[in-house]
């Protein structure tokens, strides 16, 4: 299964492989964390996506975000 939508693919699959760019860019669990598949996606960690996860984690937890 080819896709960018986490959720369906996570429904489905036993590994996570990140391709980007043409090359194998990581082998993941499903239970992945979300920042670590889009930083494997996109080739970097701190973009629109885990910034907006990081402010929901420190939402749903505020002594984390501390």
């Amino acid at each position: 299964m080819i896709s960018h939508n986490m959720e369906d693919v996570r429904a489905v699959a036993d590994r996570i492989v990140v391709l980007r760019l043409g090359r194998n860019n990581g082998e993941f669990e499903p239970d992945a964390s979300n920042q670590d598949l889009v930083t494997a996606i996109t080739g970097a960690d701190e973009n629109a996506v885990s910034r907006r996860a990081s402010r929901r984690r420190a939402q749903q937890s505020p002594e984390l975000g501390r």
